[in-house]
């Protein structure tokens, strides 16, 4: 444990830009493809757990500092006695739900927290770039190409898990990439609001904010909607809280007029029927029912045991999925159903101490506030969403917990010896 207090370690042998290159590799994929094509995730994955083993080998000591070796002890530690608790008596549900409870944050940290202790600056605002301008133009294509407007082509034919067809009287578009815009589009808006960007970046990000509006309607995510719409809101939040840059109000209020005449003009526009367009549907209805009746379900069944709850994989009288035990829609109704109020309190008290130390950063180095203030938008948005759906519960989406902590990590390091002011 000491030797992870110091954090006193070097590792010339691997290149740094090797290893950028293989995180960017890893994220883009994650947020490009979430869920799928996890064998060519597997490529980034093992080169940089073998990246992680030679830097530890080589000065036999864990770059890891030690409050965010506690944080992730917590987290495991947690996750694994609600298993236990839950699932005592099953264990294929036990063997079943253990990767991503315990399994999965471990890899995360031979894959993000390690390797990026060794490089200059954990700032990945050229691939959520990238990844966004991929995901609107992949997602954009495949709507234009259904209308009839774009010609097919391969592009198609990506084993993306993506899904789009007008079986229920209105257009029905899916891709798991939609769920990595929860994060990226308030990160660019962030940008937007405070980055000194020159005209032409502006453009383009204004641009990409366009499309990611464009796309939001398309696909009908009420939940993608909303937290575009207050990303502003929250990142001028943050700035003022870091108290890191002077963001004038009067730009907010141009990117939200910007957004709603947008969203104006292309429903207005668009001849074929959208989801927005059909919330009266009974399909519409009958899923806010269900929504009803899971958290009707969930509360009566966290009155039972309202302290410690019931552990992670049971289910309440309404259940919500055949495949995976303990999965619902209502994410923190059901975190409170199977932790009870001593376990989500714990958790909440982990995220917000994550923000707590991205503020503390920026009020000690506010060079950092270009990336970490887009990170807090993105992060926040993210958890907001998070009420509506499970978007973190798996491996592809526990990424945005540990980038947060290898930018604390890679932070406190540095502070460690020497190399940056104080940081609290």
């Amino acid at each position: 444990m000491e030797s992870i207090k110091k954090g006193n370690f070097k590792f010339s042998n691997v290149s740094e830009n090797i290893i950028v290159f293989f995180i960017s590799f890893f994220v883009f994929l994650i947020l490009f493809a979430p869920t799928v094509l996890q064998y060519i995730k597997g490529i980034p994955i093992f080169a940089l757990v073998v990246i992680s083993f030679l830097m530890v080998a080589k000065k036999m000591t864990i770059p890891i500092h030690y409050r965010v070796f506690i944080w992730i002890l917590i987290y495991t530690t947690l996750n694994f006695l609600y298993l236990l608790k839950g699932t005592h008596d099953e264990l294929d549900v036990f063997l079943q739900l253990l990767p991503v409870n315990v399994i999965w944050p471990i890899i995360y940290i031979l894959v993000l927290i390690i390797p990026t202790s060794r490089i200059n600056k954990v700032d990945l605002t050229r691939i959520f770039i990238l990844s966004t301008l991929l995901i609107e133009t992949f997602i954009l294509y495949l709507y234009f190409n259904f209308m009839g407007i774009l010609p097919t082509s391969l592009l198609l034919n990506l084993p993306l898990g993506q899904i789009i067809n007008y079986n229920f009287g209105y257009i029905n578009l899916f891709s798991p990439s939609i769920t990595s815009l929860f994060f990226l589009l308030p990160y660019v808006v962030s940008i937007l609001l405070t980055k000194k960007n020159r005209r032409r970046t502006v453009f383009f990000y204004i641009l990409l904010l366009i499309f990611g509006v464009i796309i939001s309607l398309v696909s009908g995510r009420r939940a993608l909607i909303a937290v575009v719409l207050i990303s502003p809101f929250i990142s001028f939040f943050w700035t003022k809280i870091s108290k890191n840059n002077d963001v004038k109000f009067t730009k907010i209020i141009v990117i939200v007029i910007v957004m709603a005449i947008i969203s104006l003009v292309f429903l207005s526009t668009v001849d074929i029927g959208l989801r927005l367009q059909n919330l009266d549907t009974e399909l519409i209805k009958s899923g806010t029912s269900v929504r009803k009746d899971q958290f009707i379900s969930l509360i009566e069944g966290w009155k039972q045991s309202p302290l410690f709850g019931v552990g992670y994989g049971v289910n309440a009288d309404v259940v919500r999925s055949a495949n995976v035990p303990g999965a619902y829609e209502l994410s923190y109704v059901a975190r409170l159903f199977h932790m009870g109020i001593v376990g989500i309190v714990i958790y909440f008290f982990m995220v917000l101490w994550l923000m707590r130390k991205l503020i503390a950063i920026t009020k000690s180095n506010p060079e950092t506030g270009v990336y970490i203030i887009p990170l807090l938008t993105g992060l926040s948005s993210l958890i907001l969403a998070e009420s509506t759906n499970p978007y973190m519960g798996s491996f592809d989406g526990l990424w945005v917990f540990f980038y947060t902590l290898a930018i604390i990590n890679n932070i406190y390091l540095k502070k460690s010896k020497g190399r940056l002011s104080d940081v609290k």
